[in-house]
């Protein structure tokens, strides 16, 4: 038992001893463990702070240099805006400085068309081929002439032949020459400017447009028409005398606000049937009985047959006239109506537009028996119808011909009167 105690005993200080050991290894593990704590805390917690601010401010660095690239690119923006401006700007510069560019070529092709018509040439203008087409406007006067050297077609090409007024002798014709003058107009035309040579001939072609000279025209030779010719004489006369006007085949002369002194039989002859003359607000002052035997004629706008004389229509074809369109048969004046195919109808209107005046006249029919329709009659003043020799309906004076649309228009003015010398008046309108 003391063996045992003592064993006890010694075994006391050394589990004593153990346990301060283990107490000491504690507090070691403790210290430790506190190192461990502290050292995870204070070092890790003062490191991840470091490291947070240090990225934060990285990430604000970052932010700022975002923010600095965000004005950057609005800069750019800002630049890339102005620049398209600018592009616009030069875009629009380069579009007015071709717009001017095709301006100036505009200008330039005025310039060259307008030097293209001027006339340049000094002295005489000389024609010596068999064909000539004018490239600009000639003028004459006293110090220059057209001359015609030998028979020739001039064409014109719609310019402008002017002879100076007053001057005589600016046209020229060799004698011999057949000159047909196409498609060009002749300003203030008279004949006293023309001198003709022996056998030479003065042909006025087709697209020829004549302008008197103002006042009045007298002719002094005969003129020949061929094709399309026109006759203007802005208000003036042109005085025919014994002269006269022929028009070739197939031709059309349109005698245009011209006044016609001494009209008579010959003064204006259509070589046959395709031809036509067409009255366009003309006057034709009769100074003896006028006959129309040939050709077509053709009433346009106002024309007035005056004149104490006898206008006598005896052609085959048609004296049509046209809408918005009147023929006057002034005071003292006559128609007689004595086609020599004796049809009825060659007197025709082209609507109720077209209207045939009597304005206090002497209307006569031979018994080929003239029918009017479709147009208007206007009565002015007294008149008288004539039908001498008629004895039956076909042979008589014929107001309508039995179909509606085909009705005569009668409209007498107040005080206005007809009546019947001789014959027979046929009225046929369907209505009224």
């Amino acid at each position: 038992l003391v063996a045992t105690s003592n064993t006890v005993n010694n075994v006391f200080p050394i589990i004593r001893g153990n346990s301060q050991w283990i107490s000491n290894n504690d507090g070691w593990i403790r210290g430790t463990s506190k190192w461990v704590n502290n050292q995870a805390v204070d070092l890790g917690s003062a490191n991840l702070g470091r490291l947070v601010r240090t990225t934060s401010n990285a990430v604000n660095k970052q932010g700022t240099r975002l923010t600095a690239h965000d004005h950057n690119i609005a800069a750019l923006d800002a630049i890339t805006t102005s620049q398209s401006s600018s592009i616009a700007l030069h875009s629009s510069r380069i579009s007015d400085d071709e717009s001017a560019i095709s301006h100036l070529q505009g200008t330039a092709a005025n310039i060259t068309a307008q030097l293209a018509g001027i006339d340049v040439v000094a002295g005489d203008f000389l024609v010596n081929t068999s064909s000539y087409t004018l490239a600009y406007n000639l003028n004459l006067g006293a110090e220059r002439a057209l001359c015609f050297n030998t028979s020739t077609i001039f064409e014109g090409n719609g310019h402008s032949v002017e002879l100076a007024k007053g001057k005589a002798l600016v046209v020229q014709l060799a004698a011999g020459a057949a000159v047909t003058m196409k498609n060009t107009v002749l300003r203030n035309f008279t004949d006293a400017a023309v001198q003709i040579g022996d056998g030479a001939n003065l042909i006025f072609g087709s697209g020829t447009v004549v302008e008197l000279s103002s006042g009045v025209t007298p002719m002094i030779r005969n003129w020949t028409c061929s094709g399309n010719v026109t006759i203007r004489g802005a208000g003036g006369t042109l005085d025919l005398a014994d002269k006269s006007i022929t028009l070739l085949a197939d031709s059309t002369l349109t005698l245009e606000n011209v006044v016609l002194d001494n009209v008579k039989t010959g003064a204006i002859i259509c070589e046959d049937g395709t031809s036509t003359v067409c009255l366009r607000d003309t006057r034709l002052n009769l100074s003896d009985t006028f006959e129309f035997s040939t050709g077509a004629l053709s009433i346009e706008r106002n024309v007035t047959v005056a004149g104490q004389q006898i206008f006598t229509f005896s052609s085959s074809n048609a004296a049509t006239i046209a809408s918005n369109s009147t023929l006057t048969f002034d005071t003292n004046s006559a128609f007689f109506y004595a086609p020599t195919s004796r049809a009825r109808d060659l007197i025709t209107m082209a609507d109720k537009t077209a209207v045939l005046h009597l304005k206090g006249c002497y209307l006569a029919s031979s018994t080929a028996g003239m029918r009017l329709t479709s147009g208007t009659l206007l009565v002015e003043s007294n008149n008288s119808i004539d039908n001498t020799g008629a004895t039956t309906l076909k042979q008589g004076v014929s107001f309508g011909n039995g179909v509606a649309e085909s009705d005569l228009n009668i409209e007498f003015l107040p005080g206005a009167t007809l009546n019947i010398v001789a014959g027979i008046l046929d009225y046929q309108n369907v209505n009224g």
